[in-house]
């Protein structure tokens, strides 16, 4: 079975309690549920834990509740130990594939390349997205992009609590006028975009120009859905153009 490893950082939302807990039941913040609910799929996994107060730890290290914030400062006295830590992690493991998943200030206590040679992936942008990563990472985003023709048929999707027709020919026209009209919103996405004459255009900003919806009147996963509908191809961030 492939073996990956997950590094997540510590979160401020904690079980609290004096008694000791796995590192991984510890925390409770978006991070960790979102292992938590999803850690079956992800096959075998190996999960590490920076702390503020610990270093890097092992996901499964017993610890107590404490109250220490990452700052900068902690992040650069945590390099050295954190390097030492990992390279002893890839003396030990073999890994097919490695996650970052953490706040930027934690992320900065680790060096640009993962000893050992696996391939790794760090999440990026807001914590939103870095969530949505995380969870398809681990297995559990279902969602597959679509790969078929660009189509002027119209097509009925629900979406917001309305029903749309619409198609992929009228799609991509709508991304190519937002484009050329420097439209801020097509560039706001962090996980999933439309590609369009090499540049891409945020999902849900088309879903929302195609349903008349404000963006904040569904979820990314609903964009998805419509678009794959109406025949709009999509990618995750990163993906070929």
């Amino acid at each position: 079975m492939t073996t990956r490893a997950l590094f997540l950082s510590c979160s401020r939302a904690k079980i609290p309690g004096a008694e000791l807990r796995r590192a991984v039941e510890r925390y409770d913040g978006p991070a960790f549920r979102t292992l938590r609910l999803w850690r079956e799929r992800a096959g075998d996994l190996r999960v590490w834990v920076l702390s503020a107060e610990h270093g890097l730890i092992s996901g499964d290290a017993p610890i107590s509740d404490y109250d220490r914030r990452m700052d900068a400062a902690r992040a650069a006295e945590l390099r050295g130990s954190t390097e030492e830590k990992l390279a002893g992690i890839a003396a030990e493991h073999s890994f097919s594939a490695a996650l970052i998943c953490m706040a930027d200030v934690y992320a900065s206590a680790f060096p640009a390349r993962l000893p050992g040679g696996a391939e790794t992936e760090r999440t990026v942008g807001r914590i939103g997205g870095k969530i949505s990563r995380l969870k398809a990472w681990l297995g559990g985003d279902d969602i597959r992009p679509f790969a078929g023709e660009i189509s002027g048929k119209e097509r009925a999707a629900r979406i917001g609590g309305k029903t749309v027709s619409a198609s992929a020919a009228r799609g991509m026209a709508l991304a190519r006028e937002g484009l050329a009209r420097g439209e801020a919103g097509t560039a706001n996405w962090q996980t999933w975009h439309v590609p369009v004459d090499g540049k891409r255009v945020a999902a849900k900003w088309l879903a929302a120009e195609l349903s008349g919806l404000p963006v904040s009147r569904f979820r990314t996963a609903d964009a998805l859905r419509v678009l794959r509908i109406w025949g709009i191809p999509y990618n995750r961030g990163g993906g070929e153009q």
